[in-house]
């Protein structure tokens, strides 16, 4: 499950990335598979990966399947795949704000 996972505040996550969602939750994505976990349709051919979204399957196999992490801090050793993901870091980490 990577850091940059956003869930529902009530979610039940487990280790294998997929969560327990109430259906009655208008947020809630539709594709609802058995036993209220939510369906991973996407994956991925090289890394196994899974996804409810197509363009988060795109995204993973352009920029992180395989690669090393493209933006370094420029104060520490972490390296993310995604610019907002540093941004996050240097916030929380460092107490600076990157723009």
């Amino acid at each position: 499950m990577c850091s940059g996972d956003n869930y529902p505040d009530d979610a039940n996550v487990s280790d294998s990335g997929s969560y327990d969602v109430n259906i009655a939750d208008e947020q809630a994505p539709r594709a609802i598979a058995e036993g209220g976990k939510l369906a991973k349709p996407h994956v991925c051919p090289v890394c196994f990966k899974a996804y409810v979204h197509k363009k988060t399957l795109i995204r993973h196999s352009r920029m992180e399947c395989g690669k090393l992490p493209q933006f370094q801090c420029p104060l520490c050793a972490h390296r993310s795949y995604q610019k907002a993901n540093l941004k996050k870091h240097l916030f929380k980490t460092h107490n600076v704000l990157y723009e």
